[in-house]
Order: C-alpha cells, then structure tokens, then sequence
C-alpha cells in the first residue's frame, strides 16, 4: 500500500492523460464518421481508420480503469464516502455499458 500511496500523483497524471487520449479518440471517431459517411459508404482505408481509432479507445478505457483503480486505493475510504466520486463510477458505468452495445 505504501508504494500506491508514494506514487498517488503519478497514477493521476497517468490516469488524466489516458482520459484525454480516449475522449479525444472518440470524438476523432466521430467527426471522421461523419465526414467519411458523407457519400453513403466507406472505403477500405475509412473502414481501418475508424477501426483503429476505435482500438485506441478500448485500451484508453481499460488504462483508464486501471489507473484509476490506483488512484482509488491511494485512499479508498474517502472515496467511497464521495457522492461526486460515486456518481462519477455510474457515469464510467453507463459509458462502458454504451460501448458494449
């Protein structure tokens, strides 16, 4: 615990920075989906760009996770006492659920 609790600051450094990378990876995917689907249909490069782009938020979304598991054990209690943290996890809930489907 000593080691999480040490390196607190860097595991939310790490835990914005992966934040950013996938909300900008997903709003990339967007505005690309549209412009792209502009003449009703995708080529084969469309189709690996937004592929790859979609790859880079899964895995932002699972550093996302795990970071902020770290984050989290760097003081779980007054986590769990937060209503703005607990609300923040059914929002990261929701969000994941949508990505699912």
């Amino acid at each position: 615990m000593e080691f999480i609790e040490t390196y607190r600051f860097v595991f939310i450094i790490l835990h914005v920075f992966f934040v950013v990378l996938g909300m900008g990876s997903a709003l990339i995917v967007d505005l690309l989906f549209n412009y792209y689907i502009r003449d009703r249909k995708l080529s084969e490069d469309e189709h690996k760009t937004l592929n790859f782009l979609t790859k880079v938020i899964w895995i932002s979304l699972s550093l996302i996770t795990a970071s902020g598991v770290l984050v989290f054990l760097t003081d779980s209690e007054w986590y769990l006492a937060s209503p703005k943290f607990l609300l923040k996890m059914c929002i990261v809930l929701v969000i994941a659920i949508n990505g699912f489907l």
